[in-house]
């Protein structure tokens, strides 16, 4: 990566509340993210990124501190302005969480139809149907992961917000020399699915300065490798992402009429506010963690309804059709020496800390139950955190651990989330009973969040490091992971 001042900027001001400044890594997500977009090579060895000419701005906004919790002084909203300000035509968000915010959702309308800025997010490494945001608002684009064989990832999130996919499994990139010695390692994730998308996008836009935000959008949706089901999917969106395709539709004299601007499907969750019977802690934001939907979407009425109908995490809540209209192109925009600015790496465990401020007002709604409510048996379990697995990756989850012996052999060990799978999993004697539950909080919640956003201020989602098969697992080799060997996933 350039050492360039004039190419490489950040944000030093009071909201990064540090300890350490925006270029310093202490946790090297960031700098993964920065290289697959903008490493330049010519070392002989490690990667080259997308644009690898050494001109590509960068810009970073550090929201994460070098343990990979949440450091910045203010909500996400504030370090997507700051890149906005700075002249930023890209925005990189390797991050994400469970809560939709009206606030959020008019901003990133308004920025990219107002202010032509392209803002492209992680769609969540939870491997389910969850929503994650600022990935699943319509005016961002949602960044599925691919592998080596371009079949979606597991840890993958699918909905119908999901636009474009990109390789994310087992990423090769830039490292900072105090995570790495070799200055290089592999990670996976959405979060590594999402520069690549970013990267490709600024790439094709420097073709031709005078297209909008809208066009480049819609020119890396109609020109993706379609993949998985025939048209646009739930898991590839509209498919893999693919520059040289891009690149030629632009050429072709591709422009997006008005009237033909893409249909962006919306979801509201219905009634807004709703939460179950057990209590206000048991909201669409809770379900919308791990299993929970499946566990007990169907039950727990309240309001005359239950989860799996009222909120758009389980499938429910109400769904719209929004037409964006076409932004205008920038006077002065540049591509090519403009800012990619991005907010943090992205996922990370339920230890990292919500980055997206829910935002929803509270509504009082009529507290009178249904009488057909079904009731939680007070001596359910849950596994807590919801969705937890072990430091090792999303595989060595807590369905894992009730298999054969594997509690009592690796129980104690592979801590993660400030937990190990005895103290987490119900199956291993962990978990917390579902009365009990608490609601998650920023500091606690699971959620697509990046560990740790260093050098680059992109979002990143919660990594997935290679690990041998379960056979050759021994309790002596159980060490639990240090902050320093990369971000844990959540």
């Amino acid at each position: 990566l350039t050492s360039d001042l004039t190419i490489v900027t950040g944000y030093g001001g009071g909201y990064s509340t540090g300890p350490t400044p925006w270029s310093y890594d202490g946790n090297g997500h960031g700098t993964h993210v920065a290289g697959t977009i903008a490493a330049i090579g010519g070392n002989g060895k490690g990667v080259v990124g997308v644009n690898r000419n050494g001109e590509l701005k960068l810009h970073i906004v550090k929201v994460f501190g070098d343990n990979g919790k949440w450091a910045w002084g203010s909500n996400l909203l504030a370090a997507v302005e700051i890149c906005v300000d700075v002249g930023a035509n890209i925005i990189n968000m390797s991050l994400g969480g469970s809560g939709f915010s009206q606030t959020e959702y008019n901003t990133y309308e308004r920025i990219f139809k107002e202010n032509d800025v392209l803002t492209i997010a992680a769609a969540g490494n939870l491997g389910n149907t969850a929503y994650s945001y600022p990935a699943s608002y319509e005016y961002v684009m949602s960044v599925a992961a691919t592998d080596v064989n371009n079949q979606i990832a597991s840890f993958s999130q699918h909905n119908n917000q999901v636009d474009i996919a990109a390789p994310g499994k087992y990423i090769l990139s830039t490292s900072p020399s105090n995570v790495s010695s070799t200055m290089y390692r592999e990670l996976s994730g959405t979060s590594m699915a999402t520069p690549h998308v970013s990267g490709v996008a600024a790439l094709v836009w420097s073709r031709d300065t005078t297209k909008s935000a809208a066009e480049i959008r819609r020119a890396l949706e109609e020109s993706a490798e379609d993949l998985g089901d025939p048209g646009r999917d739930n898991y590839y969106g509209n498919g893999l992402v693919r520059a040289d395709r891009a690149a030629a539709l632009l050429d072709s004299g591709f422009t997006l009429h008005p009237t033909s601007a893409p249909t962006l499907d919306s979801c509201t969750d219905d009634p807004i506010g709703w939460y179950d019977i057990d209590g206000e802690d048991y909201n669409c934001e809770w379900y919308a963690t791990g299993t929970a939907c499946e566990q007990y979407g169907n039950g727990f009425e309240n309001f005359g309804t239950i989860a799996n109908e009222a909120c758009c995490a389980c499938g429910g809540g109400t769904k719209s059709t929004i037409t964006p209209s076409k932004s205008v192109p920038k006077e002065t925009f540049s591509p090519a020496p403009t800012p990619i600015s991005s907010a943090s790496p992205s996922k990370s465990s339920s230890t990292s800390p919500s980055t997206i401020p829910t935002g929803i007002p509270s509504i009082t709604l009529s507290s009178s139950p249904s009488s057909s409510v079904s009731v939680h048996p007070t001596s359910g379990c849950t596994d807590n955190p919801l969705g937890w697995f072990d430091a090792d990756g999303d595989k060595y989850d807590c369905r894992w651990y009730a298999e054969g012996n594997n509690c009592e052999t690796y129980g104690n060990g592979y801590k993660n989330l400030d937990k190990t799978a005895n103290e987490a999993c119900c199956t291993c004697g962990g978990g917390t009973i579902r009365s009990q539950v608490p609601s998650y909080s920023a500091s606690s919640k699971p959620s697509e969040h990046p560990t740790n956003s260093p050098t680059v201020s992109f979002t990143a989602t919660p990594t997935i490091t290679p690990r041998d098969k379960p056979s050759s697992r021994t309790p002596s080799s159980v060490p639990s992971l240090k902050p320093s060997s990369g971000p844990s996933v959540v």
